[in-house]
């Protein structure tokens, strides 16, 4: 009985709070000197924070909408750096130019093309889903070099929508993120998850397939560097 008392205790002392988890098949090859690879991605969301587990498990990033702080977790020398903004708004602007957003010239103001993406009136089963594919449209502007070509696969009986994938793209761009809302509100309407994305740019392709997904209880220290980390000097 004192065993079982103790089991209890222990659990009920764990903080934190109920999210989803996410379990995608990547594949990514090596771009710039990283290296790239096959894995499994975890991602772990709930109302204020967010963590992905990259396939490789050589990283993971931190989202805390609540502190208004994101930390990249280096597995292979147990180090960790927190974002300052204008290094979140830096890869935000990177990641929107991949698909397609434009920015003023004179104001900064971002330009989202509208439509984002188009049906391309196929079908196919992925997993046991029933998927319709979506495309990326393409552009005749001359500074498209770092334009991506994506397809999605979205499902609107995994019973996830895309405003969860949307909330996703959010978290990853911290508050760089609150001046794109043409762009979220766009991918709302696709109607369902992204079961399977495909992304061809520069003559490479990155793949990554939804595998499963459950809602868990979610420890608070998944979202925290651990203790044993140290931050990485930037100098």
């Amino acid at each position: 009985m004192i065993l079982i008392a103790a089991v209890y205790l222990s659990a009920d002392a764990v903080s934190g709070e109920y999210g989803m988890l996410l379990e995608e098949e990547t594949h990514s090859p090596s771009v710039f000197g990283f290296g790239g690879g096959e894995g499994m991605t975890r991602i772990y969301i709930t109302d204020t924070k967010l963590r992905r587990d990259d396939g490789n498990k050589s990283q993971s990033t931190i989202v805390r909408s609540d502190m208004k702080i994101i930390w990249m977790l280096d597995h292979e020398d147990s180090t960790y750096t927190e974002m300052t903004p204008d290094m979140v708004q830096g890869l935000g602007i990177m990641g929107m130019m991949v698909f397609g957003v434009r920015y003023d010239s004179l104001t900064g103001v971002p330009i989202v093309p509208d439509p984002l993406f188009i049906q391309t009136g196929e079908e196919k089963k992925i997993g046991r889903w029933l998927c319709r594919g979506w495309k990326l449209v393409e552009t005749e502007s001359g500074d498209d070099a770092v334009r991506a070509s994506v397809t999605l696969w979205i499902s609107g009986e995994s019973g996830l929508s895309s405003s969860l994938y949307g909330s996703i793209l959010r978290r990853m761009m911290g508050d760089a993120g609150e001046q794109y809302d043409p762009f979220f509100m766009q991918i709302d309407r696709l109607r369902g998850y992204p079961v399977y994305m495909e992304t061809r740019l520069l003559g490479r392709t990155v793949t990554q397939k939804l595998v499963r997904f459950e809602k868990i209880f979610i420890p608070d220290s998944l979202f925290v560097p651990p203790s044993c980390y140290r931050p990485k000097n930037l100098n």
